[in-house]
């Protein structure tokens, strides 16, 4: 027997995937690359994925905070995007930590709907064609997106133009409010929120359930029909339970609610140019019906909500989309339903 059959047997390692055979995650946000949530986000989805190699992660995201910038897009003069995969992988804490997943990263002078139609139908990954991703995640991002903040965010617009695009999505917030620079600038608050996220991934990408069955009349129309968006908000983590690995009670499976903020200005002044004003943000119109998002999020449970992407399904009454809509209910239903059992997996385990 020669030598290099001998040196491939009883190795331990695992075999290695060509990029084109593994999982592709797109990360995408509103708050910029560099921000701590999503940097917690990419670390945690390399630790949790990379464990069979088979997972490729690329991000695309602006190259500062673009929040409340809804769907917006840039119709106008150019956009440039700067590549920060080695600064990225740095803030890992050592080599073996996944960082391998990291496949490629790059910051947009663009809005987060920007950098999610750049990176589904351009080429700025180092590939003639464009990627076929598996899943696009857009966060974590600081605040909830509950209610009618599901319109304002970018969070969900980078999500929405993603699931559009035919590519299942999640929009991940964390309902933390910064009073200051240490809260906004750490990446300690978003752990859980990308520890539960990276689960769900887990659950998308390797569990089956990312892909969103389409009618026949659909699949041969040659433009992919839109994919599944599932808007997740994950409560602040209860003090004395910050060491538990998911510190919640569960999932709901919810719907959003009425939620909003009422929009408010303050008189600046009057010059011979007009009349200035500042607009801030008033006091809040609560809903805490049950089976919302904020319901769930007052009591401490993560909240699911589908959202429709798709206008025909939010419209349309033929028989496709109700096939449709019928078929994203139940595949969030299996959703919540395999991380609440992971969830007291985790829980029974860490009793033991």
């Amino acid at each position: 027997m020669g030598q290099s059959t001998s040196s491939n047997l009883c190795t331990g390692r695992r075999p290695r995937t060509s990029l084109a055979e593994k999982k592709k995650i797109l990360i995408v946000n509103d708050d910029g690359v560099f921000a701590p949530g999503l940097r917690c986000l990419v670390k945690n989805l390399c630790k949790r994925l990379g464990d069979y190699n088979d997972v490729a992660i690329f991000v695309l995201a602006p190259d500062r905070e673009r929040s409340a910038s809804s769907h917006s897009v840039t119709t106008r003069g150019s956009l440039t995007a700067v590549d920060v995969t080695a600064k990225l992988k740095a803030s890992f804490a050592s080599p073996n930590d996944g960082s391998h997943c990291l496949i490629a990263a790059y910051s947009l002078t663009g809005l987060p709907v920007d950098c999610a139609q750049l990176a589904l139908e351009g080429t700025l990954f180092e590939s003639d064609t464009p990627f076929s991703f598996d899943l696009c995640i857009s966060g974590i991002n600081l605040g909830h997106n509950a209610g009618t903040n599901v319109t304002y965010s970018g969070t969900l617009g980078a999500a929405r133009e993603a699931a559009l695009r035919g590519v299942p999505s999640l929009a991940v917030s964390l309902d933390i409010h910064s009073s200051g620079s240490k809260v906004a600038d750490a990446e300690s608050p978003f752990e859980h929120a990308a520890i539960l996220a990276s689960d769900i991934a887990h659950e998308l990408v390797r569990g089956g359930l990312a892909a969103t069955p389409s009618p026949p009349k659909e699949q041969a129309s040659g433009a992919p029909p839109s994919a599944s968006l599932w808007n997740i908000n994950v409560p602040k983590v209860e003090a004395g339970k910050a060491s538990a690995r998911h510190p919640y009670p569960g999932v709901w499976l919810t719907r959003q609610s009425a939620f909003r903020i009422v929009a408010q200005f303050q008189l600046e002044r009057t010059t011979a140019n007009g009349t200035e004003v500042a607009p801030y943000i008033g006091a809040a119109v609560r809903d805490d019906a049950l089976g919302t998002d904020t319901h769930a999020l007052e009591r401490g449970w993560v909240s699911v909500t589908p959202i429709l992407a798709d206008v025909e399904l939010q419209y349309g009454c033929s028989n496709a989309s109700e096939m449709r809509l019928r078929s994203m209910a139940e595949v969030t239903r299996k959703l919540a339903h395999r991380v609440n059992l992971a969830l007291r997996v985790l829980d029974e385990t860490t009793k033991a």
